[in-house]
């Protein structure tokens, strides 16, 4: 995936979000952009860092935004400027397409870290199975006894005795 989305805000600017397979990169191009937020450059940050994302719909009367919040980033302070807050409101009252773009960007990477963690599980459980097939061979071999082996192999599974 490589798409790149362009939001505007009126006497504000506009940014780029780039979406990639595993990050996203926010710029701020043009000089009222660099104006109002400042020389920062571009910044790029790995999808599997976002824990979430906040986002506002951009209406007729109020701009919306997303915001990518990163363990270890102090969030907008009052009067100090937030990096990882993309603003946008279309000038002309044109909003539904910011309003998808920032829905489909949101979801991309809620749907990214949820498909991680899924993969996650599935390495750990390979890593439990592997475990627990050491341990019968310890069993067979008489280094541990039954009573050991069922307790940890119960341990392992995250299974609960039924009384």
């Amino acid at each position: 995936m490589n798409k790149e989305f362009v939001f505007k805000v009126s006497l504000e600017g506009k940014a780029i979000i780039k979406l990639n397979d595993n990050s996203i990169t926010i710029s701020r191009p043009g000089f009222i952009s660099k104006f109002t937020h400042g020389f920062v450059g571009e910044k790029t940050i790995l999808i599997n860092q976002i824990t979430s994302v906040q986002f506002k719909k951009s209406n007729t009367f109020t701009r919306g935004f997303l915001q990518f919040i990163v363990p270890g980033t102090a969030e907008a302070k009052k009067n100090s400027y937030d990096e990882n807050i993309v603003y946008f409101k279309d000038a002309w009252g044109n909003f539904d397409e910011e309003n998808k773009n920032a829905e489909f960007i949101k979801k991309y990477i809620e749907e990214y870290n949820m498909r991680q963690n899924e993969l996650k599980q599935v390495v750990n459980s390979s890593s439990n199975f592997d475990e627990i097939k050491k341990l019968k061979e310890l069993l067979d071999i008489n280094a541990i006894t039954q009573e050991e082996f069922e307790a940890k192999k119960k341990e392992l599974l995250n299974l609960k005795s039924i009384k």
